[in-house]
């Protein structure tokens, strides 16, 4: 599996050490999802970054998952990139664990209503 980071309108307002924080974030949370026992076909980060005028970024991260027949999309936005890739990454990670729950549950449940 591969994590496509694309940089949109603005990559060139980032520096080197984004770039690392980036990778790094999206490797940490990554592996938490890998944890939930679930294989990701397609793991996409698209990070734009708005610069009008002034000094301050406006940062926009939206991120897709694809794990089998299951489509996950957030998004976020913030003046911190930090904080906007770990928002975006904790709603990820919510649906994920949202939906696994979800099914486990109804898989069990039918189990029991059967016998």
């Amino acid at each position: 599996m591969d994590v496509k980071i694309n940089c949109g309108k603005g990559v060139d307002n980032l520096s080197a050490d984004d770039k690392l924080v980036i990778d790094k974030i999206v490797k940490e949370y990554e592996n938490k999802i890998v944890r939930h026992g679930e294989k990701i076909d397609v793991f996409e980060v698209h990070l734009k970054c708005h610069q009008k005028d002034g000094k301050s970024k406006r940062y926009n991260i939206e991120t897709k998952l694809y794990i089998g027949t299951f489509r996950f999309e957030t998004s976020a936005d913030d003046w911190n990139l930090v904080d906007a890739l770990h928002s975006a990454m904790k709603k990820l990670l919510s649906e994920i664990e949202h939906k696994v729950t979800r099914v486990k549950e109804d898989k069990t449940w039918k189990k029991k209503a059967r016998i």
